[in-house]
């Protein structure tokens, strides 16, 4: 399963390559008995934005980055971290925070990108409801099934 997800992970970066630019990733994990990594719920899936931003430094602000790889952390069966932001950067370096000095509010690193990328809306949900005739995402899906 680990091969798939990396495979898809893949597929997914290059779509964007070709279609926008390189894409920073990123996650964020929680439990119920630590402090928030800023997660709204708890679940797991991964963020593919195709902008430059300094997502290490912003991370900094919260605890310690290290670097981690994911796929080798998970081949050797390390337990993942309870609480935790992961990043990857354009270039494929890795980075994880999972000792906070504080907590981090609620979808952060969303509101962070939105922030540095000058966008006052950071919720996904109240931009969508502007896009109700779908076209905006018309034009995305034909932007990335064209790359």
């Amino acid at each position: 399963m680990l091969g798939e997800f990396r495979d898809v992970r893949d597929q997914a970066i290059s779509q964007l390559v070709r279609t926008y630019a390189d894409p920073l990733l990123f996650e964020h994990g929680s439990s119920a008995e630590l402090p928030s990594s800023g997660v709204c719920i708890q679940h797991a899936h991964i963020h593919l934005v195709p902008v430059q931003a300094p997502v290490e430094e912003w991370l900094g602000d919260f605890g310690n980055v290290t670097a981690y790889d994911m796929f080798a952390a998970a081949s050797r069966r390390d337990d993942p971290p309870e609480n935790y932001l992961w990043y990857r950067s354009q270039l494929g370096q890795e980075y994880l925070v999972r000792e906070f000095f504080q907590p981090v509010p609620s979808q952060f690193v969303r509101r962070a990108l939105a922030d540095h990328l000058e966008i006052r809306t950071w919720n996904w949900k109240s931009v969508l409801a502007r896009f109700t005739d779908g076209s905006q995402c018309s034009a995305t899906s034909t932007d990335l099934t064209r790359g």
